[in-house]
């Protein structure tokens, strides 16, 4: 899958196009937990709440101008980073907020190392592009029960784990 926007959106005509690839998977011990954007440092991982993130390869400004923060992401699958990231998207403003049915879906901004808000053009001159994740909020529960043996009644609750979720990130470009 790849997300429709060119993250280099607006900045000029020697800038690359950049895109956002990622993989799907139904397994939640392969989801990606939570996703923060680096600006200008060169880190192969880095630890955050004690979950540890990795760098995905590209920096998103790429051969854009001299002003231009170097921006790379890193993500985690650490459980302790949050519920798995169901799914991606771009906007031109911050996004912070619930929807569907009980407001079981948050959609939040991707944030920076400092915690703020990412421009993903930050310092380049484009669009203002932010990273928006996705996470299902409500565990999927189904409660069966039967009756055992000498009329006991027997209660089993399951957790349904059918969340699709992002597996993995990559980073497309392309000269203009």
């Amino acid at each position: 899958y790849m997300l429709a926007r060119d993250l280099n959106d607006g900045v000029g005509a020697h800038s690359d196009y950049v895109y956002l690839g990622y993989k799907r998977t139904s397994d939640p011990n392969k989801a990606i937990r939570d996703i923060i954007s680096v600006h200008d440092e060169d880190y192969t991982s880095l630890t955050k709440n004690g979950a540890t993130y990795r760098k995905v390869e590209g920096n998103l400004n790429s051969y854009t101008n001299i002003f231009a923060d170097d921006i790379y992401l890193f993500y985690t699958k650490d459980s302790k980073a949050g519920s798995p990231i169901t799914s991606l998207g771009t906007s031109g403003s911050v996004a912070n907020w619930s929807h569907g049915e009980g407001n079981r879906y948050v959609v939040k901004t991707v944030l920076d190392q400092y915690g703020e808000p990412s421009d993903l053009n930050d310092g380049a001159a484009g669009s203002y592009i932010y990273l928006l994740v996705t996470r299902d909020k409500v565990e999927q529960k189904v409660t069966a029960s039967m009756i055992g043996e000498g009329s006991v009644l027997i209660v089993i609750t399951f957790v349904a784990i059918s969340v699709c979720a992002v597996e993995g990130l990559y980073i497309f470009k392309k000269k203009r």
